[in-house]
């Protein structure tokens, strides 16, 4: 392994890169000066990866349509570091790829590695410590050389290259790499959060990953969702339930004795403390991953109190909302239009959504329900049984440029 790690001493942020690399486009993007202009793997049925060292990036083309582009670091240009040039075979051998690798004389490792020089230089994530989280003193660098050789990716853009590049694909890299030195904060690239029609893209792509596993757990499956829709992938439904407070009071709290079981009890007794939480809950636990993921300067989660109206006001003209968890009534035709509410604040029936950040072409609400499965989009005017909650809802929010 000390001949993996060689080329993964310093590296650059995880989660600022998963922000913008997905970018689907209908015709090939050859970029002038970079990449093979005749490269015949790119009309063929076919991965080809290219890296433009120039612009520190990686381009997945597939059947001769580029399918994925995703920022990175390459080798710094002294000491031999720097990240050789040429044509390719990744992991050409079939065997020089894995999960996971540590090393103990760095104490660092890195994520979803796979070989495209023998075992000596790799794609990876960005290097991590034994417990496997993100070192972070080195966690501005992406978008310029850091590496002794290897080419850098966010986590969830290693995973998605360790998962879909098949050995024996075609690698082209190109370019010069720039002299960090020389590079001015200006000329760096900017990182950003994720665009309303990205982030809807995303949803129609991994709807069918995020069904509730409980039949009370569709709090944890939309805080699963939301954060991963984000750049944080690594979170389970059973870690989120295990992270939620635990007691008596929503407001505080996820209020659940048995997350299998219904709300009604023998004789259509009402089992108050079988129930979910209330948005302050959602809304911190969210905003605790997104500040352990390094992300609190692209986005936060804020609890917001907005009818159908306005939550269509915010759709239509913020720019900086990204969707919403909503709480309603979810089964009106079962518990009625006003189910009853206890003096916690507990609405018998409560369920949460997440409402998309566009409307469509009728002005309806375009809804993903974690219990649906499939779990499909529907469209509604409107949002049932809200008024019971106060309109409250947990809205996910870009930062400001």
């Amino acid at each position: 392994m000390q001949s993996h790690f060689k080329n993964t001493i310093r590296f650059f942020f995880m989660g600022m890169v998963v922000i913008i690399t997905t970018n689907l486009s209908a015709e090939p993007v050859i970029r002038e000066g970079g990449f093979p202009p005749n490269a015949p793997e790119l009309q063929e049925s076919a991965y080809v990866v290219m890296v433009n060292l120039d612009e520190q990036r990686v381009f997945v083309y597939h059947n001769g349509k580029e399918i994925r582009r995703m920022i990175c670091s390459s080798g710094l240009p002294e000491n031999d570091n720097a990240t050789p040039t040429g044509r390719f075979i990744i992991d050409e051998s079939g065997h020089k790829r894995g999960q996971w690798f540590y090393s103990d004389t760095y104490g660092e490792g890195a994520k979803y590695w796979v070989g495209f020089i023998g075992g000596t230089y790799l794609f990876h994530s960005v290097p991590m410590d034994k417990d496997q989280h993100i070192i972070e003193e080195e966690a501005k660098r992406i978008g310029q050389p850091a590496s002794h050789g290897c080419i850098r990716l966010s986590v969830a853009d290693a995973q998605w290259f360790y998962e879909t590049i098949p050995s024996g694909s075609v690698l082209y890299i190109t370019g010069t790499t720039p002299n960090s030195s020389d590079a001015s904060s200006a000329e760096l690239p900017m990182y950003r959060p994720l665009t309303k029609q990205e982030v809807c893209t995303w949803l129609a792509d991994h709807h069918q990953e995020f069904y509730q596993q409980h039949l009370l757990s569709c709090e944890a499956a939309l805080v699963r969702m939301t954060a991963a829709c984000i750049g944080i992938p690594d979170l389970t439904e059973e870690g989120i339930l295990a992270d939620f407070p635990k007691g008596l009071d929503p407001e505080t709290a996820f209020v659940c004795n048995n997350i299998d079981q219904g709300r009604r009890g023998p004789g259509n007794t009402i089992r108050w403390n079988n129930y979910g939480t209330h948005p302050p809950v959602v809304v911190k636990q969210l905003n605790h991953y997104i500040a352990d993921h390094h992300l609190a300067s692209l986005y936060t989660l804020q609890e917001v109190k907005a009818d159908d109206a306005q939550l269509k006001d915010l759709i239509s003209t913020d720019e900086h909302f990204l969707g919403a968890i909503v709480w309603l009534v979810g089964h009106p035709e079962r518990w009625g239009a006003h189910p009853p509410v206890n003096d916690r604040g507990m609405v018998l029936g409560e369920h949460v959504r997440f409402v998309a950040p566009k409307l469509d072409a009728s002005g309806n609400f375009i809804v993903w329900d974690p219990e649906n499965h499939p779990n499909q989009p529907y469209h509604v005017p409107t949002l049932a049984g809200r008024e019971l909650f106060n309109y409250r809802i947990a809205v996910l929010l870009a930062a400001s440029p």
